[in-house]
């Protein structure tokens, strides 16, 4: 048995086989034979390489290959990376699936972060690809949509595939049609599930081929802090009950107004009110009291320290992209207001 198989579990494929389709799906065939097909709600992204017609006219074959696969290379990390479902390759472009197999309370999120990480990797790749091979530019363009869709195996005994069948996909191949190179296009349903966590430019209505009506369409532009249910410091519904639990907090809150510190953890099932716990008490907080609210999600569960980064950057007033010197600054301002340091502190270098 091939080495890198020796330590794979008995009744599970090698993990290697995974770049034949979904490691759940191709459990699933290994342990029936049979896959089956389900519907379900999944976000579809399309995302293809501008002008790949061009440059195979113009570069040998070989170098065509070269720079697909390495481009597909630097565009499906993105897509493990937030665990979504490489369905199909297709020369100059890929189609991607997430909430199939493996469903998340976030895949539309997860698509659209993906997406822009893609368009980063690419741009980053792209002044290196056309040094190496004399091209003008290479981008890629994507398209996103969700909506209920069939997934399973698609297909005949000769051959069959992981894919996704439905309206959503064939709009997600739409829109990407549609957009502009070096961006990221998505459906009216995509946005309202994403909309405050990633910012967004209304397009507009566009005319998609093959569809009786107009599609109202958003481009993406940034992601954005997420927003989290204790946020909001007031409410318009009163809280009901939750004495002892509201006075237990707010000791611990006037015990760090005389100096003493310490750590609280408030548990319980998803809905019973521990987001609007919190709003009341930051609702009830004396004006000195300052707050800076995170969050973990499963989006980040592998991202080391996220929280603490989190509520760092927020204290510091420092934002996801922006240019060093202009964090140094603002890191260098905030310790003397916190500290009073009057002696010069060291420039940093970027």
């Amino acid at each position: 048995m091939p080495e890198s198989f020796s330590n794979e579990k008995p009744g599970r494929l090698p993990s290697i086989l995974g770049r034949l389709g979904p490691q759940d799906y191709l459990d699933q065939l290994h342990g029936t034979g049979v896959a089956q097909s389900e519907r379900r709600t999944v976000t579809t992204m399309f995302v293809d390489v501008v002008n790949s017609t061009g440059m195979a006219e113009s570069l040998d074959p070989e170098d065509i290959t070269t720079i697909m696969n390495k481009a597909f290379g630097v565009m499906a990390e993105p897509i493990r990376r937030h665990d979504g479902t490489l369905a199909r390759l297709m020369g100059d472009g890929m189609l991607c699936l997430f909430g199939a197999p493996r469903a998340h309370e976030d895949d539309a999120l997860r698509a659209c972060r993906a997406s822009l990480e893609i368009l980063k990797g690419v741009a980053d790749m792209s002044v290196c690809l056309c040094r190496q091979y004399g091209l003008t530019s290479f981008s890629v363009r994507v398209g996103i949509s969700t909506g209920l869709a069939v997934v399973g195996e698609v297909g005949t005994s000769i051959r069959a595939e992981y894919t996704a069948m439905g309206d959503a996909v064939n709009l997600a191949a739409r829109l990407q049609h549609a957009a502009e190179p070096n961006t990221v296009l998505i459906c009216d349903e995509t946005w309202r599930l994403i909309k405050g966590h990633i910012a967004g430019q209304h397009m507009g209505a566009i005319q998609v081929r093959g569809r009786s009506q107009s599609v109202n369409t958003y481009r993406l532009l940034q992601s954005q802090k997420i927003k989290t249910g204790d946020d909001v410091t007031t409410n318009a519904l009163p809280l009901v009950g939750r004495r002892d639990e509201l006075r237990a907090i707010c000791d611990a809150v006037d015990r760090l107004d005389r100096g003493q510190g310490g750590m609280l953890l408030i548990s319980g099932r998803a809905g019973i009110g521990k987001s609007r716990l919190i709003q009341e008490v930051r609702r009830t907080a004396r004006p000195r009291q300052s707050w800076t609210p995170t969050h973990c999600t499963e989006l980040t569960h592998t991202t080391a320290f996220c929280a603490t980064r989190e509520i760092i950057s927020a204290m510091l007033g420092v934002t996801d992209g922006a240019p060093g010197r202009r964090s140094a600054d603002r890191v260098r301002r905030t310790i003397k207001k916190l500290y009073s340091v009057e002696e010069p502190m060291p420039t940093a270098r970027m």
